[in-house]
């Protein structure tokens, strides 16, 4: 992410004692925004634009699961076990809103965005630079990032893609509980349009993998 281009955003940190009526709050306006919208950009876009606003986060991000089909260029590449499937970056708010820097495409179980989609497991911290799973420790000190909570998008037993964010304040446990609860209603409003359209976005078809399939071979499943 160092080398992608940086805008600027306001990222003030909340009152400590308005944080829990504030983080409700921002489950209930995204939802009813996410049900507003017709497109699953627009769902994306929302998503991410109100974690940024609600959560006071520095940039927040959505990947969904695709096919391999930037390997010649991606910068990952040379890490990436299986080209068949890797996260797509569809949707970036914050200080970084490019869709098309080193982030954009991600392969599974690689980077700790590529984890938590291998892993179907969440991962969280408020320690990043002394947090092993996130490394480019100069560029999280460059942009004064203190926080990381990063989400699989799961609907059911399939996996959709990640959600994840960065901020630049430490975050209360309640909070990182709250922004599970988004990544479950993020997952849903997902799944809906995603059915709704033959599992297209973009012109591609969109894959999952489920809970039956082996680790190794998750990249390879279709729904």
């Amino acid at each position: 992410m160092a080398a992608e281009t940086k805008v600027t955003a306001n990222v003030g940190v909340p009152d400590a004692t308005r944080a829990d009526t504030a983080s409700l709050t921002a489950l209930e306006r995204i939802t009813l925004q996410m049900t507003a919208k017709l497109q699953l950009e627009d769902v994306l876009a929302t998503i991410t634009h109100g974690l940024v606003q609600e959560f006071h986060a520095a940039f927040a991000r959505i990947w969904l699961l695709g096919p391999g089909d930037l390997c010649t260029a991606c910068s990952m590449a040379a890490a990436c076990a299986n080209r068949a499937r890797c996260l797509h970056l569809k949707a970036s708010a914050g200080i970084y809103t490019n869709l098309n820097g080193a982030y954009r495409r991600v392969p599974l179980g690689v980077a700790q965005i590529g984890h938590i989609a291998l892993g179907w497991e969440p991962t969280y911290t408020n320690d990043t630079l002394a947090d092993d799973r996130l490394p480019d420790k100069p560029w999280l000190r460059a942009n004064g990032l203190v926080s990381f909570a990063g989400y699989p998008l799961l609907f059911q037993e399939e996996l959709l893609g990640v959600l994840a964010l960065f901020s630049p304040r430490a975050m209360r446990q309640a909070e990182f509980d709250r922004l599970a609860v988004c990544a479950h209603q993020a997952a849903i409003a997902m799944h809906k349009f995603l059915r709704d359209v033959g599992r297209t976005f973009a012109g591609q078809t969109v894959h999952v993998v489920t809970e039956d399939t082996p680790p190794s071979l998750r990249a390879l499943r279709w729904s």
